[in-house]
Formats: structure tokens, C-alpha cells, sequence
């Protein structure tokens, strides 16, 4: 974009330009009536300021790369996610009928399927069967 003040006061401008835009536009779809540049008179923006963002970092850590970057970005480092855990899981079945009191548990066809290790039931745990609501 040729500019004879240049890009940069250009650019300054623009956003002020959008608003001034905005506004007669929806001054036009809303049947408002639009201000002439006479009544108006010539917006000048204000100069936008030149800021300084200044970050304090720690004494003795000045562009310092971190040890573990490489590791993380090829790859190379191992996340616990990554790690294969032998393990077991467990699954609770509960009763279908919620008043009824259990006399027999049949673990037989638990055990037949595949993947399962073990079936353990209240038996199999010694003490009081005092777990409360589950």
C-alpha cells in the first residue's frame, strides 16, 4: 500500500478507520441518519505509545536451554503413559435383583473366560464383611 506518511502511520490509522467504518455502516442498515464529514470535522486518531515489555529472569539462568528439550521434542524421553505396566484389573458384578439375599455365587464360567486370573469373592476375604455400601 502506497502511503506518503508510510506504513507504519498507516497502519496506526487503521484500526480507528474499521470503528469509523463499522459505525456509518450500521448507521445505513438501521436507517440512522449518517453524519457528513462537515458536521463531523476530521477525526485525528491519537498517536498510539511504544511500549517496553521487560521479562526479570533469575540471575544466572540468561538463555539457558533446558536440559530435557531435545529428549522431549525427538522423542527419546519416556512418559509413564509410554510405560508398560504389568497389571491386573478387577471388575465388580453386582446382583440383578436388589432386595434378594445371595445364597451361591457360581464363579465357574468366570473363570472359563478368557483373560481372567482369578475370581475373588467375599469368602476369599478373611474378617468381618464389613465393607458397607459398595
Amino acid at each position: 500500500i502506497d502511503n506518503p506518511e508510510g506504513k507504519d502511520e498507516f497502519r496506526k490509522t487503521l484500526p480507528d478507520s474499521f470503528v469509523f467504518k463499522f459505525f456509518q455502516e450500521a448507521q445505513a442498515a438501521y436507517g440512522i441518519k449518517a453524519w457528513s464529514e462537515a458536521e463531523l470535522g476530521l477525526i485525528k486518531p491519537l498517536p498510539l505509545k511504544r511500549g517496553t515489555l521487560k521479562f526479570e529472569e533469575l540471575p544466572g539462568r540468561e538463555d539457558t536451554a533446558q536440559l530435557s528439550a531435545k529428549g522431549l521434542t525427538t522423542g527419546q524421553v519416556r512418559y509413564t503413559d509410554d510405560t508398560q505396566v504389568p497389571s491386573y484389573y478387577g471388575y465388580l458384578v453386582l446382583s440383578n435383583c436388589a432386595t434378594g439375599k445371595i445364597k451361591r455365587i457360581d464363579t465357574s464360567a468366570a473363570l472359563q473366560s478368557e483373560g481372567v486370573k482369578g475370581v475373588i469373592t467375599a469368602d476369599d476375604i478373611p474378617g468381618a464383611n464389613s465393607a458397607g455400601f459398595v
